[in-house]
């Protein structure tokens, strides 16, 4: 139960901001490349508001009705968690300094500042090298520029598909007869959305699918559109290779792939009915 509210929790809460995933980001910047629109950090935020709190009550249900029906001792827990904050010490002047810097840059992105949200984090991280927060060694290490490559690949895969009309025919063939159905077609998007990051990483997912959905001449406002795919793709519950949560969570020892399947697969349909009533009757007051 404990490792699998934390997996849950990871996986639902970061999907409520740009901070949680890289997804978000490049969902939005693929739109913005595409249509010239945008949604802020605060309208993302309210996006998702709704769906997250709902994922959260079913989340909650599964974990104390269905599997931790009998009464939890967390005595052992929190006394381990308390000898290793004792053994931690108190924050450091480096922690602090860096945890302020944090705080602010989080509070510049809700703000909507007109930095824009590349130039605020660009900034924050040169304020760290700058005070000597960080270096470029722990840069080094801990950064994965495979990451910033295929972001940079997928914006750029996404511009060449849809300036030569491929984006549009891969639509066209595969979706286009569902496109006079809003309510299906928008509920065929998260749905695949959902599939597919279970079996493929999340940002692989948006670069795949943002091409095709904007290649179609479609009604449908871009924000629902980038919504109906970015924030499905968030949600895998089942398999290790959809996302780190999983799989650092069945590393563990606790959890087997059964027990992420058994139960994952009612988040799963959930985060679809909820995403699919969102895309209907929310985002377009929003939006529309």
């Amino acid at each position: 139960v404990l490792f699998l509210s934390l997996m849950w929790g990871t996986i639902i809460g970061g999907t409520a901001t740009f901070l949680g995933g890289a997804r978000a980001p490049l969902a939005i910047a693929m739109m913005n490349n595409l249509t010239g629109r945008d949604i802020s950090f605060f309208e993302w935020m309210l996006a998702t508001l709704p769906v997250v709190l709902s994922m959260s009550m079913v989340a909650i249900f599964i974990l104390f009705y269905i599997i931790g029906r009998n009464p939890i001792n967390l005595s052992e827990v929190r006394s381990r968690i308390e000898a290793d904050l004792e053994a931690m010490g108190k924050m450091t002047s480096r922690e602090k300094a860096v945890g302020i810097i944090i705080l602010v840059t989080i509070l510049l992105l809700v703000l909507e500042t007109r930095l824009g949200i590349a130039n605020i984090m660009i900034l924050a991280v040169a304020i760290l090298f700058m005070l000597s927060l960080s270096n470029w060694k722990e840069v080094e290490e801990d950064v994965n520029w495979g990451i910033i490559l295929m972001y940079g690949g997928a914006i750029t895969l996404g511009y060449t598909l849809n300036i030569t009309g491929t984006s549009r025919w891969i639509a066209t063939s595969t979706l286009g007869y569902l496109l006079p159905h809003t309510t299906v077609f928008l509920a065929m998007i998260i749905l695949t959305s959902i599939a597919t990051t279970e079996v493929i990483s999340n940002s692989a997912v948006v670069a795949l699918l943002m091409p095709v959905i904007f290649g179609m001449n479609s009604h449908i406002p871009a924000q629902i559109l980038a919504l109906s795919v970015a924030l499905p793709s968030g949600l895998a519950f089942t398999l290790p290779m959809s996302t780190p949560a999983v799989a650092l969570s069945l590393s563990s020892g606790y959890l087997e792939v059964k027990d992420t399947v058994r139960y994952g697969v009612f988040l799963n349909i959930s985060g679809w009915l909820f995403c699919t009533l969102a895309s209907i009757f929310y985002w377009p007051t929003l939006f529309g």
